[in-house]
């Protein structure tokens, strides 16, 4: 009960403040060190969709679709291109938590 009127009510002293602050900043850290494989993937993704949306927009344009819909036809031509390609889906290579 302490701790949540003190939240509220009183301000808090440098000690308590600084300390609170390094505790969120060691907690920010932990998690992102944690999650650090997934950064590369989600760079990578949005490195291809920043690439990919003017191709979006001129099929929504030029055949009247919604976004989603003009997104959709565009991955599934880009699926086509892969495997034209030779790169299936599933063919080895990739990681898998299997291999770990």
């Amino acid at each position: 009960m302490k701790v949540l009127r003190m939240l509220r009510n009183e301000r808090w002293t440098p000690a308590t403040r600084y300390f609170v602050v390094g505790l969120i900043l060691v907690f920010i850290v932990f998690v992102g060190w944690q999650i650090r494989e997934i950064f590369a993937p989600l760079i990578t993704a949005g490195l291809i969709a920043y690439i990919f949306y003017p191709f979006v927009e001129i099929f929504r344009r030029r055949f009247h679709l919604r976004q989603g819909v003009a997104a959709a036809h565009r991955l599934f031509f880009a699926g086509l291109a892969d495997a034209h390609a030779g790169a299936r889906p599933g063919c080895g290579g990739e990681r898998s938590f299997k291999n770990r």
